[in-house]
């Protein structure tokens, strides 16, 4: 991996970092409500995805229109992973050491949310008071919480990034690649597939369900897997 691909990686990621954090700085000086906003989190994983898309396609228009599989998952990586580092960074210190008061009150409406919730899917009552008991346990903005859910999302935009590596990936070094592993590349493809309907697709649009979201959410949900065959026939 060469040093100006891995440092134009980076700063993509940084500039991704600046942009989520002047989100959060935003979002925190206008309306602390809006964290706890469902589209919030669809408009930010599209954001994050792009970038690492944009990293991984300017690696290999550096390498003259070639990827391999694994330079291109790389590069989207360490983007993501730089990027969302530095808005968690953010994140923990608004809410852990500027203002912890910010943070109860999200955790409060948090509580509130998840009640409303329950009792919409009609949970009976002594459920709903055992799991706001267990739920007001936790301090979903301390640092640990912080550090955990950066993982998480970490894993959730991985399993993306194999979908765009697939995709990037130069078809003369995809058929190399496949034909160095007989019929590893096409299972590859197939369990990636059903990990985009299983991890993304499906998840988003039960969220937007809860929540009532606009029906275009479905659309382009429905989208996502069109355009990824799509996207790979024409590479």
């Amino acid at each position: 991996m060469e040093p100006t691909n891995k440092s134009n990686s980076i700063n993509l990621g940084l500039y991704l970092g600046g942009v989520l954090s002047l989100i959060v700085v935003l979002i925190y000086a206008v309306n602390l409500d809006l964290f706890i906003e469902w589209w919030l989190g669809i408009l930010l994983f599209v954001l994050v995805v792009a970038f690492g898309v944009v990293a991984a396609n300017k690696v290999k228009k550096t390498n003259g229109g070639f990827i391999s599989f694994k330079e291109a998952f790389i590069h989207y990586f360490i983007a993501i992973a730089v990027g969302t580092l530095v808005g968690t960074v953010i994140s923990i210190a608004i809410f852990a050491f500027i203002d912890p008061e910010a943070a109860t009150y999200l955790n409060e409406q948090i509580l509130e949310l998840t009640k409303t919730t329950m009792e919409r899917f009609g949970a009976p009552q002594e459920t709903i008071v055992a799991a706001l008991e267990e739920a007001s346990k936790k301090d979903n903005f301390s640092v640990g919480m912080q550090l955990q859910s950066y993982v998480f999302r970490l894993a959730g935009y991985a399993i993306v990034g194999l979908i765009v590596a697939l995709i990037l990936m130069k078809k003369d070094t995809r058929e190399k690649y496949e034909k160095e592993n007989p019929g590893e590349y096409k299972e590859l493809v197939k369990k990636n597939k059903k990990r985009v309907w299983y991890f993304v697709v499906i998840p988003l649009a039960l969220i937007n369900s809860i929540f009532k979201g606009p029906a275009i959410i479905y659309l382009l949900l429905a989208l996502i897997p069109w355009l990824l065959k799509k996207l790979d026939s024409q590479n």
